[in-house]
């Protein structure tokens, strides 16, 4: 290849005119600004899915059964640890 022009020796180079290069160049502008808008609204949607808030809002009914749950597990151990401290006093006793 000739290292000057990126051509084989002994072939000619195809002459591609200016306004067909142009014209590329104007297409290819197009995909691209296209490609970004559509990673724009891509990622705008998961911004939107990944929203905490917007999660609380529509899981409200799992988030409060959680909570709740969790509360009475909670409220529970609480009352056997109690029990078990009465227990010791009235045995030490």
């Amino acid at each position: 290849m000739d290292r000057n022009r990126g051509e084989e020796p002994g072939r000619k180079a195809k002459a591609i005119p200016i306004e067909q290069l142009e014209l590329r160049a104007i297409e290819e502008r197009r995909e691209i600004r296209a490609r970004a808008e559509e990673l724009k609204e891509k990622t705008s949607e998961a911004k939107e899915k990944l929203d905490p808030a917007r999660q609380l809002r529509e899981h409200r009914f799992a988030v409060a059964m959680s909570v709740g749950t969790a509360s009475l597990l909670i409220e529970s151990m609480m009352c056997a640890q109690i029990r078990a401290v009465i227990l010791f006093r009235e045995g030490a006793s």
